[in-house]
């Protein structure tokens, strides 16, 4: 298709048309104002649910994927989708529900990666890191590819200075299994 990318109307027509993700201009000539809205139109994709434990008010394991009914999942994916537009800026949100029997109830959102999903680590073809850095830099997401893992919160059982984790040889043997730790230079209980 060739047309004056200065000319507003036959810009909007063309993008109408083909509805791209993104538009990436080779020459100067184009009317930014359009570019820039189209850009900043980006689709709300959502990754499997992941599900938490908590005690005491502080999460103690994740896992990847949460089985929830459908109507659940759709409830939920519906809220985030009406709310997550009104936020300001492109990334990743993690969106929280409270979800039981039969209800969806909103926690809160967080408008970055965070540390209870850190199981995406070995969950998600793409991490929670990764999808951030691609909405962030406006880079294309591929296909989001699950497959299951779990996490787990290794609590301090006394205060100390640089932690040493025990038992981390004999898990690494079991085959196909993998771990992350992620700790502090001091501990307290």
């Amino acid at each position: 298709m060739v047309f004056n990318m200065l000319k507003e109307a036959a810009l909007r027509q063309t993008i109408a048309t083909h509805l791209p993700d993104f538009v990436l201009p080779e020459i100067e000539a184009i009317r930014t104002e359009v570019s820039r809205e189209v850009n900043q139109q980006r689709p709300t994709l959502f990754c499997p649910p992941i599900g938490h434990a908590q005690e005491s008010g502080d999460c103690q394991n994740s896992w990847q994927p949460q089985a929830m009914p459908t109507a659940l999942l759709q409830a939920s994916q519906d809220m985030a989708e009406k709310d997550t537009p009104n936020l300001e800026g492109a990334g990743l949100f993690g969106v929280d529900f409270f979800v039981t029997r039969g209800n969806v109830t909103f926690s809160e959102f967080s408008h970055r990666p965070h540390d209870t999903d850190m199981v995406t680590l070995l969950s998600l073809n793409l991490s929670e890191f990764d999808l951030n850095a691609c909405a962030k830099f406006g880079l294309p997401i591929p296909l989001i590819e699950p497959s299951e893992a779990a996490s787990a919160v290794v609590l301090a059982t006394q205060e100390g200075v640089h932690p040493r984790y025990v038992g981390v040889d004999q898990a690494l043997s079991v085959p196909g299994k993998d771990m992350r730790i992620f700790g502090r230079p001091s501990i307290r209980s």
